[in-house]
């Protein structure tokens, strides 16, 4: 079925059908055809403790890669400053699948959010969690501690880095 033509078990090649005059083939991606991009929200430096205001208007947008293909809701922001240096760096941008679980080992944006409409978030290492807390680790200062829910109730895992924002 190379050139489009089935074969027979015979082994034989079906005609070829004929295409109708004036008609064309536009080969795109799948992502250019159905508009399946997610935002990249504006990030800004928070605060010393590597907290970012993330603003949910859309700065850009980014073609989605295969395996955020049906993902509800997928965001992407810019990594601010250099607290989760070397694991992720001041500039990466990463793309965040609000579908997975979070579970220890794995990188995690926590979210709180503000009364004007935008959101503080912090990315840091889920090293366990319990009925209050999230305990995590940043790299730059090395550091593990304890994040209250009640103030960051929503954890959402890093599904992709995009080094350099590429």
């Amino acid at each position: 079925m190379i050139d489009g033509r089935a074969t027979s078990k015979a082994g034989h090649r079906t005609q070829k059908a004929a295409k109708p005059a004036g008609t064309s083939v536009r080969v795109t991606s799948e992502a250019a055809r159905s508009g399946r991009r997610h935002p990249v929200w504006a990030a800004a430096q928070a605060g010393d403790d590597g907290a970012l205001i993330l603003v949910p208007d859309p700065v850009d947008y980014i073609y989605r890669s295969e395996r955020m293909r049906g993902v509800r809701n997928p965001f992407a922001f810019q990594i601010v400053g250099s607290s989760m240096s070397p694991a992720l760096e001041h500039g990466d941008q990463v793309v965040i699948n609000p579908a997975l679980l979070v579970r220890p080992g794995v990188d995690c944006v926590f979210i709180q959010q503000q009364r004007d409409g935008t959101f503080l978030a912090l990315v840091k290492r889920l090293l366990r969690q319990t009925a209050d807390n999230w305990h995590v680790r940043q790299y730059d200062p090395r550091r593990d501690f304890d994040l209250a829910k009640k103030k960051w109730p929503r954890a959402h895992v890093v599904a992709e880095i995009r080094r350099g924002g590429l």
